[in-house]
């Protein structure tokens, strides 16, 4: 559109500077050189303009594009979002170059990174955002759980088991029943396909899988403490690049020894060790309390989701690809997550430079924003409270089941029913298709009912809790009466896993409940008793199993983890709590609201 086809009217919401305009170049390539033929209303100052031919534009001249709309008009850095009005009459979105004489801060010529974060950003800004955090959380969860997973699927294929392969085909034809173990139902296609390079005993093979959980354990508290003191976003996203990293080099650490190994997967362990109790942290600074549990169930329905991408993909990868590169897809994919979160994700609403102001007023006027920093941890009475310990003590029985399944689910069927690595990895996947879903379908019931008020807080999560404790316990027993039925078995283990995900509708989060300005701290403790678990299940199951694999040795298996989970639910029914505790009221607050600690030490409503 040239200046001298017709007027051209250009409205400024605002009183901007117009000094550094230097060309106003259309989408259609036509430009405006002269601006004396431009139209301003009266919020834009008139100054002198620098005029040119367009093909000589000076060097440092700098261009910047962007989407202009109706009446959006601000200054930025110098960059003016201008509207093109078509005349007096109609107005239309345009894209609208502005080169600007003047270099603006920080800005240069726009190169394809930059052109596709600016294209992202663009994007980005028509979706609110709380959603977006809610979606990088996911993935974040989600990958993290995939650097977790994978690595019991990985380890059939990189141990070599070809000896215990043909006496299970030499056994084919007789009763299991006698022998308690099961027939093969499966035939080897190659002793190449299913070899691995390492001579690993039970016990070295539990150490690979545990030494996972002792990282993970050691950095909770420090996560949740560093995200409390410097923000999440600077505590997550470098530790799951680093994760990602360190998986990378496990297929040379592997074949430089076993010890090698279990120190690389420590070392993923500490850096995914910071992911979860950072998202916890960053919960309470975007989302009301009434939202945790909703928000945060779908948030932690990337464990599930995670556990099924790894398990599924891992056998087929491995298959096509040889295990190493599952290694170095996995830890790829989280090192390149880094990117984006360090792009899209900002610890508070006021710090975000692409939130709606409606969208930061919603957020700022339902949460604290009382600064934490400044008041030390009351690390004394938060060992002391009872119902802390009570809430912990519920998820470390839910953990010590769910570690037993997720770590040694694919060994079970691998070595006591004979499924081959591929089969085995979907198997093991399958039962956390149903744990998604039930993840998300809780936290929304259970959200709805407290809502509605047909019951309170902690009734919802006695509730929850006891159908997953409960009901997967029952599933544990009954696969000890299926025999060698894989079907049977199969729909056992999808159903125990799946009520088991119930628990995010109950009280996963009830530690923020308890004391919400120090979640960060709160998390870390919690969790890092409750990843113990995925120390003391896998090595309690090699110490059972020891080369020895038989049904009357996975029986073992399965009531210890269903009576462990049973008491622990059975402890929080009677002793557990949803207010907010004492030690959470901070001095200011009771400044501000006197009535404030009297209300933290209210009972809740059975």
């Amino acid at each position: 559109m040239a200046a001298n086809s017709k007027e051209t009217f250009l409205y400024c919401k605002e009183r901007v500077k117009l000094e550094n305009i230097k060309y106003l170049i259309f989408e259609d390539n036509s430009e405006i050189s002269d601006l004396s033929e431009v139209f301003f209303n009266d919020n834009c100052v008139e100054t002198s303009l620098i005029h040119g031919p367009y093909n000589n534009r000076e060097p440092e001249e700098i261009e910047e594009t962007v989407e202009v709309d109706n009446n959006e008009c601000k200054e930025e850095s110098n960059v003016i979002l201008i509207t093109e009005y078509e005349g007096y009459g109609g107005k239309k979105k345009k894209t609208i170059n502005l080169f600007l004489h003047y270099p603006v801060p920080y800005t240069k010529m726009i190169d394809p990174i930059s052109r596709f974060f600016r294209i992202l950003g663009g994007v980005l800004s028509c979706v609110p955002a709380r959603y977006i955090m809610v979606i990088m959380c996911v993935i974040g969860v989600l990958l993290q759980y995939t650097l977790k997973i994978f690595m019991s699927v990985a380890i059939v294929a990189m141990v070599l088991t070809e000896n215990k392969n043909i006496t299970v085909s030499s056994m084919s034809n007789k009763a299991s029943e006698d022998l308690d173990v099961c027939p093969g139902g499966e035939t080897v296609s190659s002793s190449e396909d299913e070899e691995g390079e390492f001579y690993w005993s039970e016990d070295i093979q539990g150490y690979i899988l545990s030494s996972y959980y002792y990282g993970y354990a050691a950095t909770q508290l420090l996560g949740g403490r560093l995200s409390e003191i410097y923000g999440s976003k600077v505590v997550m996203g470098p530790g799951l690049f680093v994760a990602g990293l360190v998986t990378v080099l496990c297929p040379l650490a592997a074949r430089i020894g076993s010890g090698m190994l279990i120190a690389a997967r420590l070392i993923v362990g500490a850096g995914s060790g910071v992911v979860i109790s950072s998202v916890m942290y960053l919960m309470t600074k975007w989302f009301a309390p009434e939202e945790i549990v909703f928000l945060g169930g779908i948030i932690l329905a990337g464990v599930p989701v995670g556990t099924v991408i790894s398990m599924t993909s891992t056998g087929v990868i491995t298959t096509a690809g040889g295990w190493p590169l599952s290694f170095y897809i996995f830890g790829g994919i989280s090192m390149s997550f880094i990117v984006f979160w360090i792009y899209l994700i900002y610890d508070n609403p006021e710090k975000h430079p692409r939130i709606s102001e409606a969208e930061k007023k919603c957020v700022l006027s339902n949460i604290k924003t009382t600064d934490k920093n400044s008041y030390p941890v009351p690390w004394l009475a938060i060992l002391t409270s009872m119902p802390f310990w009570v809430h912990t003590i519920n998820g470390i029985g839910h953990g010590w089941v769910n570690y037993t399944l997720m770590s040694d689910m694919p060994t079970f069927l691998s070595n006591i029913l004979h499924f081959d690595l591929e089969k085995s990895g979907t198997m093991s996947a399958l039962p956390y298709v149903t744990s998604g879903i039930t993840c998300v379908l809780s936290s929304y019931t259970s959200n709805w009912l407290r809502e509605r008020g047909y019951i309170s807080r902690i009734t919802s999560y006695r509730i929850f809790n006891a159908i997953c404790s409960y009901g997967s316990s029952i599933c544990l027993i009954l696969i000890t009466f299926s025999g060698c039925d894989s079907t049977l078995i199969v729909i056992l283990l999808m159903a125990a896993v799946g009520i088991a995900g119930f628990f995010q509708g109950g009280s996963i989060l009830n530690h923020i409940d308890l004391g919400s300005n120090f979640a960060g701290t709160l998390s870390g403790i919690y969790l890092t008793l409750v990843t113990m678990m995925g120390i003391f299940s896998p090595s309690v199951t090699g110490y059972i199993v020891n080369e020895q694999e038989t049904l009357s040795q996975w029986k073992i298996v399965f009531y210890l983890g269903a009576g462990i989970s049973s008491c622990c639910c059975t402890l929080y029914l009677f002793f557990g709590k949803a207010n907010s505790q004492h030690w959470n009221i901070l001095p200011s607050e009771i400044e501000e609201n006197p009535q404030e600690k009297e209300r933290s030490s209210d009972q809740d409503i059975i």
